[in-house]
């Protein structure tokens, strides 16, 4: 019997049949629907075929290199096929920039970071759900324990000091468990010599300047001299050469759109920041999908081009 292969367009890869019947899959579960214009898994059996990506996924612990490097050659197939597939609740003209758009963001931090206080010589602290993705791929690229990202949203009701006093002693110590759990105390930042970032998309400035003075704060660090902040706005590059990225990247950040891929949830409740980290293995499956794609793309080595960077466009309206 001829062998069957299901083909993704433009892309040097192919699934047979054989091999996804190495995770039990019966050949016969695939049905006559099978849309090989559109290529998509439409009409199959969708209990089964949900197994077949949710078992390599699932090797995704906490989506890093370690992990990773855990994949066999077919469960990386497998889920480069499903992202292939898959919208991700976008429309497909602009999901397929994603991965540029945090390539080409990430490489314009390090660049600017390593530039302003030494390669190597800074821990970058993500704040909130707006960058966390992004702060993931950073750590790829600097080292993942050099990027924390942390739950922490609304923190422009911080600037007020009063605020902050009056913050109950619970709150206070949930937060200090949760950066304690992190490695983000007095102690280790002192000894460490190394600059700690704490930076944010500004709008106003008022969350990067609330959280600085939160974690400032005699309640919590303190006013250590190696802490600094930086408006994620600041670390991109100055020439027009870059214009049309930024602009979209600024665009997208503005409706909120990564904050359905962050690693934390939204955390208003200091008491609570250790319950705002994602479960990976209970997030849903086109976030997955986006960790993975984020995860494969650096380890390929694949780098996004000026050109690619600049071709990106937002689309109105984002959803489906």
């Amino acid at each position: 019997m001829a062998k069957f292969y299901f083909f993704i367009r433009s892309i040097n890869m192919y699934i047979t049949r054989g091999e996804i019947g190495k995770y039990g899959i019966s050949e016969n579960l695939y049905s006559d629907r099978f849309n090989r214009n559109n290529v998509s898994f439409e009409g199959l059996n969708s209990k089964r075929i949900s197994e077949v990506f949710t078992l390599p996924a699932n090797k995704l612990k906490t989506y890093s290199v370690d992990d990773y490097n855990k994949l066999t050659k077919l469960d990386k197939k497998i889920l480069r096929f499903e992202y292939k597939c898959s919208t991700l609740g976008f429309r497909r003209n602009f999901c397929k920039n994603i991965e540029n758009m945090h390539d080409g963001i990430t490489d314009f931090m390090k660049d600017s970071l390593d530039q302003k206080y030494g390669e190597g010589q800074y821990v970058v602290l993500t704040i909130g759900r707006s960058l966390s993705s992004i702060g993931k791929v950073l750590g790829y690229k600097i080292g993942e324990d050099n990027v924390i990202n942390i739950p922490l949203s609304g923190a422009h009701k911080f600037v007020n000091n009063k605020i902050i006093s009056e913050t109950s002693e619970k709150e206070i110590e949930g937060f200090e468990k949760y950066l304690t759990s992190v490695g983000v105390t007095k102690d280790k930042i002192k000894a460490s010599g190394k600059k700690y970032i704490i930076t944010d998309f500004c709008f106003s400035g008022a969350s990067l300047r609330g959280a600085n003075m939160l974690f400032k704060s005699s309640r919590l660090l303190g006013d250590l001299p190696n802490i600094y902040i930086e408006n994620i706005d600041s670390l991109m590059p100055a020439t027009s050469k870059a214009n049309n990225f930024k602009d979209a990247f600024r665009c997208f950040l503005y409706e909120s759109k990564l904050k359905r891929y962050a690693f934390v949830n939204k955390n208003l409740n200091l008491k609570n920041t250790s319950d705002s980290v994602v479960n990976p293995q209970k997030a849903n499956k086109s976030v997955k999908l986006m960790w993975f794609k984020l995860l494969d793309n650096f380890m390929c080595g694949k780098k996004a081009t000026l050109e690619e960077l600049n071709s990106i466009k937002v689309n109105y309206p984002f959803l489906d």
